[in-house]
């Protein structure tokens, strides 16, 4: 297990194979929903959701590369053996009741830690940069030394091009359609899926809101 600070285009996360790795540096009481850094492999095998939502996951975040959080149920009764492989206590951070967000990140660093994982079978855990859970960190040098000392590996690519936002990616409830959290750049989320889904947005009764 490796726990690492690097870039995903909108903030510096740290990632981890065991959320172990995320907790380490981060009291028990301020853990947070913890999220897979992952790939549409991923999401597409864990998640359970219509194959028309399915379809709006693909062009949002494979052909229109945004990077959003993805939030939908999953089989407790049959779980992917990629979660089946966790302990209780990495599936009770990881998990929300029968639900669990995995985020697609932009980017060919990140894409390529997830294309090793999906070849390992594996996954990556990840969260924001800092001990308390609150707030972005945008650079590295903005990363506290309690979060650093814990890291086996930085990767810095300077300043996140997403940082005027102050936010993380857009949290988006795909089952619900609901967005939960508009964060980077979810005007234009809301507008592709405004303009390129009117069926899901009549389904939503008029608003992703």
């Amino acid at each position: 297990m490796a726990c690492l600070a690097c870039p995903t285009t909108l903030r510096k996360p740290s990632k981890a194979s065991k959320t172990e790795g995320l907790s380490s540096f981060r009291p028990t009481s301020a853990t947070p929903f913890i999220g897979i850094l992952g790939t549409y492999r991923q999401h597409h095998e864990i998640h359970t959701l219509s194959e028309a939502k399915f379809g709006f996951t693909r062009v949002m975040m494979e052909e229109m590369c945004m990077m959003v959080s993805i939030i939908a149920g999953f089989d407790p009764d049959n779980l992917h053996p990629r979660l089946a492989a966790r302990d209780d206590t990495t599936l009770a951070q990881v998990t929300k009741g029968s639900t669990v967000s995995i985020v697609i990140p932009e980017g060919p660093f990140c894409r390529e830690l997830g294309r090793l994982c999906d070849q390992d079978c594996m996954l990556i855990f990840g969260t924001s940069a800092n001990a308390t859970g609150q707030g972005q960190r945008f650079r590295l040098e903005d990363v506290g030394d309690e979060v650093l000392a814990h890291a086996d590996l930085l990767v810095d690519y300077g300043l996140q091009k997403w940082h005027t936002y102050g936010s993380g990616a857009v949290n988006f409830h795909a089952q619900n359609i609901r967005v939960l959290r508009k964060g980077v750049a979810w005007e234009v989320f809301m507008d592709r899926a405004k303009r390129l889904f009117p069926q899901l947005l009549g389904e939503a009764r008029g608003s992703f809101e």
